[in-house]
């Protein structure tokens, strides 16, 4: 079965986007699923709590979601004001990002492109390491824009 297929049969156990609030629960929530994160982009190891409940507390994103089905948390989504989106689910619930995916671009659009700034399109933050997301992008049409790198300090 294809995960759009998947995603399908997931709407069937009520997934749900719901507004991160600037709160020390959702701190506390949102530093429970990050522990169980499998792939990362923003950080090389664990921030503390405390670190994490300030980023929470004064978070930069256009919009921040939790992803819940019927039962549990199951990731979460964001969309920075770059009109950058990332999307960061347990790794047995991926089958429900593609439904993500439509549910966001059906509910926003892209901030208008600042030339060198922002693009005119979202675009998808992805690990190189994360291959079921980026099979699900390929397979969904997303085509490929660039390759990031870095650094290391």
């Amino acid at each position: 079965m294809s995960n759009v297929q998947e995603a399908k049969k997931n709407t069937n156990v009520e997934l749900r986007l719901i507004k991160v609030k600037r709160t020390v629960e959702d701190a506390t929530l949102l530093f429970e699923i990050l522990k169980k994160r499998t792939h990362t982009i923003s950080h090389k190891s664990l921030p503390t709590f405390q670190e994490h409940k300030k980023f929470v507390l004064n978070h930069p994103y256009r919009v921040w979601f939790i992803v819940k089905n019927k039962y549990d948390d199951i990731g979460t989504v964001y969309i920075l004001k770059n009109n950058s989106i990332g999307i960061n689910l347990f790794k047995e619930k991926t089958t429900a990002t593609p439904w993500i995916i439509k549910k966001i671009l059906s509910k926003y659009k892209p901030l208008k492109e600042i030339k060198s700034v922002r693009a005119a399109e979202f675009d998808f933050n992805v690990s190189p390491g994360d291959a079921d997301y980026i099979s699900i992008l390929k397979k969904m049409g997303a085509r490929l824009a660039q390759s990031t790198y870095v650094f290391e300090n």
